[in-house]
């Protein structure tokens, strides 16, 4: 048996390789050579690393503007046909010729009409929530007598609750009352 029979496969394919001089000239052999400098620019990213995430501004609860409203009107005992007809619609016109406007979508059941209007994200909330309640106000006089003055609600998440209880059990209802003030204390 000859010596090249019992070296491996590898050490073989290793002998057959050839160092091309021209690698010495690439980008990325400076980094190879000076491994001190990619060392410390690793050190360096750390340090900005860690001294970002500390100097971080964080917050438990931020704030988040959604720019939805909705526009809600109640014109008690009419259909929701009517409601449609006589309040949706005329509020859905006299909306739509608003700027900054995304999408409009509306909802017409028993005595309540309620239009949701989107604005472009890029938008001044605050001018276009102010827009919006002047063209609520300058409908009520297209609107039935009898109904209520159109509303208009920013949506906003700090209106939501954070935390909601529900207290069922086999008593009445003055009991569980009494059940659900003595938790509201705790």
């Amino acid at each position: 048996m000859s010596n090249q029979d019992h070296k491996s496969s590898d050490y073989q394919y290793l002998e057959k390789l050839k160092f091309r001089p021209e690698l010495r000239n690439s980008f990325l052999n400076f980094f190879v050579t000076n491994f001190r400098v990619v060392l410390l620019l690793i050190m360096l990213l750390t340090a900005l690393g860690v001294y970002s995430y500390i100097e971080l501004p964080v917050e438990s609860d931020p704030e988040v503007k959604i720019p939805i409203a909705v526009v809600t009107t109640v014109f008690p005992g009419a259909s929701s046909a009517d409601m449609e007809e006589l309040v949706t619609k005329k509020v859905e016109t006299e909306i739509a010729g608003l700027k900054d406007i995304d999408r409009i979508t509306s909802s017409s059941s028993n005595s309540i009409s309620s239009v949701t209007v989107e604005f472009n994200a890029d938008a001044d909330l605050d001018d276009s929530i102010r827009r919006l309640r002047d063209a609520a106000n300058n409908v009520k006089d297209d609107l039935p007598d009898d109904a209520n003055d159109p509303l208009v609600n920013e949506i906003s998440v700090d209106d939501t609750p954070i935390f909601s209880v529900s207290i069922a059990g086999p008593y009445d209802g003055f009991v569980l009352r009494e059940f659900a003030e003595d938790a509201q204390e705790e």
